[in-house]
């Protein structure tokens, strides 16, 4: 008998439950029920998404794969978790400080250090990369109309 917590019917769950609350928190949420100009309101779009992940999640508990151990799992232990959790921390630091000294000087630091936690190499890759994605980003953001947080460095452009 495989291990339920290794399992995909496990994983379903997991997700099930969190595509739930997902869903909970945004069905509650006043902005969620705002009419637009167009007759949507603006939960809409993120209820439909919220509701397909809730179905997929759903699936997996009935799939006919549901008992076996995807090949990823079979050696899974408990710092998986923590790293997962580690690395949502960092985005959630990542917003913070976007929001507090601007999209042009957070960005670049955080896609350099997640780019090399990931195991891209060679660094200097990965600078560049880090340097050049979020210009590139934060000018075709600027050219569609679309307002990213502004910091010392977006007046450069």
């Amino acid at each position: 008998m495989t291990d339920f917590r290794r399992s995909n019917r496990f994983v379903g769950l997991v997700l099930l439950i969190g595509a739930c609350l997902l869903f909970a928190y945004i069905w509650l949420s006043p902005w969620a029920h705002r009419e637009m100009r167009d007759g949507f309101t603006l939960g809409f779009f993120p209820l439909i998404g919220a509701g397909a992940m809730v179905l997929c999640a759903a699936v997996m508990l009935f799939d006919p794969l549901r008992r076996e151990v995807p090949d990823g799992l079979a050696g899974a232990e408990w710092s998986d978790a923590v790293l997962a959790l580690a690395m949502l921390a960092g985005i959630a630091a990542y917003a913070v400080a976007m929001q507090a000294v601007g999209f042009l000087e957070a960005t670049p630091i955080f896609t350099i250090l997640y780019m090399l936690w990931m195991g891209f190499r060679p660094v200097r890759s990965a600078v560049l990369l880090g340097v050049l994605i979020p210009i590139g980003t934060f000018a075709l953001f600027t050219i569609l109309g679309v307002s990213l947080p502004l910091g010392p460095l977006s007046s450069l452009l």
